[in-house]
């Protein structure tokens, strides 16, 4: 039954993460928002702190940047799926694409 469940999510997570994808971030509402949820772990330039620097996490796929976004990675990252709407996820994911590019 867990197997199931765990697939069953897997399955919610790709549509959530295609669904963000469709979206056009703002990169400064982007800013905010990362400002306020991400950089006490990730820094304020994104370029790591106590979390890994999300500059060069960036060179991964966008799906799995977002799948950590949504739901973590391991027990140091938390899921901000029930914190952020999907807006506000592609809002980051806009802004740090600007970070990417400096």
């Amino acid at each position: 039954m867990t197997l199931i469940l765990t697939l069953l999510a897997c399955f919610q997570a790709s549509d959530r993460v295609l669904d963000i994808m469709e979206l056009q971030g703002d990169p400064v509402a982007g800013d905010a928002l990362y400002q306020s949820h991400c950089s006490s772990c990730h820094g304020a330039d994104a370029l790591g702190g106590s979390g890994p620097d999300l500059v060069d996490e960036m060179s991964h796929s966008t799906e799995r940047f977002l799948d950590w976004t949504l739901y973590g990675k391991s027990s140091d990252m938390p899921a901000f799926d029930e914190v952020l709407e999907d807006q506000e996820i592609a809002d980051i994911y806009a802004y740090m694409e600007t970070l990417v590019e400096e």
